[in-house]
């Protein structure tokens, strides 16, 4: 190598690379201007005596070193070598080194070389392989394909996501023809859209049905470009899109507005649609049948400009009202005059379109025609005020005939007692004075005939107490049940004792009630109790209530263990004179029940039984805690519709 001291410095320092020389030891001899500024040295003075491996990274100096050694030693000349160094203002940079021996006289006494800044093109490498990194990883995880064509409709590159898209990998598609992978009702229109295409003609977007290797056929959407080379057309480039999604929306929503207009043109309702201003902007055909108008007659008009001024007034108010707080509607009833100016009760029903952010864009609903449903209801309510007149007719007619039917038992009751006196008194005479003139059979009927007229005694007195019952009206007062239990078990305290019953009263409540009714329905029941009893068995009756939590009316149970009945007589036995068991096996004449059920319902309560036989029965008495004020006033005015 030519020794850099016989060339002219000036002409090594304008060398844009930077030259140097060694000893054999390594100490700097020379360097040019261009290796001092690239280590950013203010000159060759601050790195000429110093050892080369200074300028070194410490990473690299035992490579460097060792290619030293092997240039003093063997002569040899080094490949170029890369390596970084650190600047005297602590900038790394990249440099490339080329070195060999410098020999004189057959001796080496130190190497030279050249060293050149490489720091720029290794960021720039660095850059593009991270732009290509970057690349690969967006095609291999795009989820379109990217892929090239030749000239021959033959592929030159596909992309990684074909496998997710179709099931093929890349070696089983490049080289193969487009076509091969296209559905076959699509390839006319592939042939002739890749010769426009490759002619500089047709569209840059198109659609075809690609079967994957699975066999199945997905919608794909192509967009492509030309690929030039030379200034000649080498090929097409593009993109490919799954949209078989997107497809089976399209359909659904195709099929959807069929199906809506399909309904729409055939549905006996108007289907309507307005702006938020409340102008039509679409009005079904059936326009035509409800109004008489065209459909078009409506587009850019209010509905409010087809109905009479009254009606358009009202509804103009409404419907702003409606609009303002952007709801729903349903079953507004108004009134549209047609086209030969017939009047048509139309009922309207709509929902509010809005947009994305809430803002009104109108309302959507349907008209429906019950014109002949009002006219209709009207004469049903006209029919009704008539049947409704004959009824009250009819009602006070028998009311009154009701009354007079009471009055007439009532006083037929109470005339029949001054006959029927007499003659129970000459019976008891018969039986008294003459009896011991008159025959065995002349006693049998004289005690026959006083039977029959206490049974006959008793049925005129029940015939009163009923008809009282009815006719009677007094005003409740605030009683204590406690109290008119303790009274009636008073009153019937001989009958307890030589039955050797057990009556057991618990806490009753107070209501308001009429004193002497309820005293009768608490001895009815009762006695009730006492009377059918079991042979041998000793009689028990419990009178207890529950008011439950809101203390609104009350249910008052009289239990007893008496012989019972068959519960699918319970409707019964609270009839005039009904009996479940002949009078020769007990007294009475029917109408002990038959009082407590009428006392129950002038109280507006309910009275009912469950029983079962020979194990006893529990009556229930419901009545209200409080009575209506004007119960007395409503009775007076709708007396009972009943016929004795």
């Amino acid at each position: 190598m030519r020794n850099p001291e016989e060339i002219p410095i000036n002409i090594l320092d304008e060398v844009r690379d930077g030259l140097f020389t060694t000893d054999h030891t390594g100490l700097i001899t020379f360097v040019n201007a261009a290796l001092a500024e690239m280590h950013g040295l203010d000159g060759p003075g601050e790195m000429i005596g110093r050892h080369f491996s200074e300028f070194v990274s410490p990473e690299f100096r035992d490579e460097i070193s060792h290619k030293f050694k092997k240039a003093v030693e063997e002569k040899s000349y080094s490949e170029v070598v890369e390596f970084c160094t650190v600047r005297k203002d602590g900038e790394i940079i990249f440099i490339q080194l080329k070195h060999g021996p410098v020999i004189r006289n057959g001796q080496v006494v130190g190497t030279a070389g050249v060293i050149r800044d490489v720091t720029d093109l290794k960021r720039a490498e660095k850059a593009l392989a991270a732009s290509e990194k970057k690349f690969r990883d967006l095609i291999t995880n795009m989820q379109e394909v990217l892929y090239t064509l030749d000239r021959d409709g033959r592929v030159t590159f596909v992309s990684p996501s074909i496998e997710s898209m179709a099931q093929y990998k890349d070696p089983e598609i490049i080289g193969h023809q487009m076509k091969e992978f296209i559905f076959k009702d699509d390839l006319p229109r592939l042939y002739q859209d890749f010769q426009d295409f490759m002619a500089g003609r047709g569209e840059t977007e198109h659609e075809y049905r690609l079967v994957t290797k699975n066999g199945e056929i997905r919608w794909m959407m192509t967009h492509s470009s030309l690929l030039w080379e030379g200034g000649e057309v080498i090929g097409i480039q593009g993109i490919l899109s799954d949209i078989t999604e997107h497809k089976r929306v399209e359909e659904e929503l195709r099929e959807s507005e069929e199906k809506f207009r399909s309904i729409v043109e055939t549905t006996s309702d108007r289907v309507w649609e307005t702006d938020a201003h409340g102008v039509y902007t679409f009005v079904s055909p059936r326009v035509r049948d409800l109004l008489g108008y065209e459909p078009e007659e409506f587009l850019g008009r209010r509905p409010f400009e087809f109905m009479p001024p009254e009606e358009s007034a009202r509804m103009k108010a409404k419907f702003a009202r409606i609009a303002k707080e952007r709801k729903p509607f349903v079953g507004i009833e108004n009134v549209n005059v047609g086209r030969d100016g017939r009047r048509v009760v139309l009922e309207t029903s709509g929902v509010p379109r809005l947009d994305a952010q809430g803002k009104l864009l109108g309302y959507r609903g349907i008209d429906r025609d019950i014109t002949d449903r009002r006219v209709a209801e009207e004469g049903l309510r006209r029919s009704n005020d008539e049947l409704e007149l004959r009824v009250q007719e009819r009602t006070a007619e028998l009311e009154l005939r009701n009354q007079e039917l009471q009055n007439f038992t009532f006083s037929a009751s109470h005339d029949l007692q001054e006959p029927l006196r007499k003659i129970q008194t000459f019976a008891d005479l018969l039986a008294t004075k003459y009896l011991d003139s008159v025959s065995e059979k002349g006693r049998d009927y004289i005690k026959r005939v006083h039977e029959t007229a206490s049974r006959m005694r008793d049925v005129l007195q029940s015939l009163m107490k009923y008809s009282h019952l009815i006719s009677r009206i007094e005003p409740f007062g605030r009683i204590d049940l406690n109290k008119i239990a303790r009274e009636v078990v008073s009153d019937l305290e001989l009958r307890i004792r030589d039955s050797g019953a057990s009556v057991w009263i618990g806490d009753l409540p107070e209501i308001e009630a009429d004193a002497g009714q309820m005293r009768q329905l608490f001895q009815n029941l009762l006695w009730n109790g006492l009377k059918f009893s079991r042979k041998g068995i000793q009689p028990r009756v419990k009178i207890h209530a529950d008011c439950g939590s809101q203390e609104r009316e009350c249910q008052i149970y009289f239990d007893d263990n008496g012989i019972g009945f068959d519960e699918m007589y319970v409707e019964r036995i609270f009839k005039p004179f009904h009996r479940l068991h002949g009078k020769e096996d007990y007294d009475g004449v029917g109408m002990g029940l038959a009082i407590c059920a009428k006392v129950v319902e002038h109280h507006k309560g309910s009275i009912t039984a469950k029983s079962t036989p020979g194990k006893g029965s529990t009556f229930i008495v419901t009545l209200p805690v409080n009575q209506v004020k004007a119960i007395s006033s409503s009775l007076s005015s709708r007396p009972e519709r009943e016929i004795l």
